[in-house]
This record gives C-alpha cells, sequence and structure tokens, in this order.
C-alpha cells in the first residue's frame, strides 16, 4: 500500500495470535448455528462469515498489523480487510476512487477501469449503520486491474475483478476498507495458471461475496479503531 496512506497498528491485544477478546465469546455464546462458523479478526474486536475456501494468510506467511488477508488458494481469491489512518484530505464523495488508485498504484496495475460506484444502505453494512454513529460515510466501487504477481513477470499480468467497500470514521480518524480480489482472466504466463483450470470466477461472483462479507461484518471492540 502507499505510503500516503499510513495504516493504524492494532493494539498488542488485538494482533495475529493475541487473546481473543471476551466480547466475540459472550456474542457467540447466543449465535445462531449458521453465524458459528465467524471467523475472529484482529483478536475478536470484529468477526465476519468468511466464505468457504478461504483460509487465514497470516498462517503461512508474516501480514501487518493493520491488515486481515484471508485466501482462496485453488482459485486466486482474496478478501482483504484494512485499517487505515484517516485521510482528512480527501472528500467522501472521493474516496472510492482514491482508494481504488491508490490500490491499483500499489499492485502497479498495467491498467485500471472503474466499472461503478455506490452509496451503501444501512441494510446492506448493518454492523455501520447511520443511528450506531460509527461511519460519516460508506460505499462500494467494482471495478478492474490488469496486475502480474509479485513474482511475475511484466507479461504475465491477469485481469482482476477488485470490489472494495469504504467506511470512513472520521470521529476515531480511521478509515476501514473491505476489498475482495478475483481473477476474471488469467495469463498462461501467471504462476496463478493453475487457478485457470478450475471454475472460473465472474464479475457476479465478487460482487456477491463482498455483499455477504458486509452483512456478516460484526464489530464487538469499537476501541480497535483508535
Amino acid at each position: 500500500r502507499s505510503a500516503a496512506r499510513g495504516g493504524r497498528a492494532a493494539r498488542p491485544e488485538q494482533r495475529r495470535g493475541g487473546r481473543r477478546d471476551n466480547r466475540l465469546g459472550a456474542w457467540m455464546e447466543g449465535a445462531s448455528a449458521a453465524e458459528q462458523g465467524r471467523a475472529a479478526l484482529w483478536g475478536g474486536a470484529m468477526s465476519v462469515v468468511m466464505p468457504a475456501g478461504f483460509a487465514d494468510v497470516s498462517k503461512v506467511r508474516p501480514v501487518p498489523d493493520n491488515q486481515e488477508i484471508w485466501g482462496d488458494a485453488d482459485r486466486d481469491r482474496s478478501v482483504v480487510l484494512e485499517l487505515l489512518e484517516h485521510t482528512a484530505s480527501v472528500s467522501d464523495g472521493d474516496s472510492l476512487a482514491f482508494f481504488f488508485n491508490d490500490l491499483a498504484d500499489a499492485n502497479e496495475a498495467a491498467s485500471r477501469s472503474v466499472e461503478a460506484v455506490k452509496v451503501l444502505t444501512d441494510a446492506e453494512a448493518p454492523a455501520f449503520a447511520q443511528d450506531l454513529g460509527r461511519c460519516s460515510y460508506k460505499g462500494v466501487v467494482k471495478g478492474t486491474q490488469r496486475v502480474s504477481k509479485h513474482c511475475d513477470g511484466p507479461n504475465a499480468e491477469n485481469l482482476v475483478g477488485v470490489y472494495l467497500a469504504c467506511f470512513r470514521m472520521p470521529n476515531f480518524t480511521t478509515d476501514l476498507l473491505v476489498s475482495v480480489n478475483v481473477p476474471l482472466e488469467i495469463s498462461d504466463r501467471s504462476s496463478s495458471s493453475h487457478a485457470s483450470m478450475l471454475a472460473s470466477s465472474t464479475a457476479d461472483e465478487g460482487e456477491s461475496i463482498l455483499a455477504a462479507l458486509l452483512l456478516s461484518l460484526r464489530i464487538h471492540d469499537v476501541a480497535l479503531f483508535g
């Protein structure tokens, strides 16, 4: 990620491998069977129902404290949640394009295209409902980026569908990003070419995954945000 978007460090007990927040345990005691498959985020300060096939990437490689990264290695899909210092110089109306382009820059994308931008309703993201007073703006941008994996050369770009939600919390000086990345076209030269042999992803799939994540997202400790 760009150095212009400083990451917010999680408190020690909220880092990966730290103790699980008791609030998540208490909440889970009364949760329905459908909710029992929740993934604890940042030591239990947040939780979400992850799609089948996604695993915690921090189990196999280091992940920054301000990020949660979950991946589906078989199909080269990923879910990334990221806590950032609130970028006050960027207006709410410009924030989705800003974060999408900042991600494209960090990915050294050969090309990028924004296809749609929309404001999220409280029903679509209940953890950030307006009456809770947690965020000033919430929205989603979808588009594509043509990107090479870090270990591949410049002629091995994959066309990746990017579906990014932004929650702006100036009262906490924090912006939360939730993004879903799915390959739409995989280069024969890519180290991910094995994934092209499996069922290919579609734009609808990426949108559906993000929509389900936002519906299931829960906040158990707002102190995570600062």
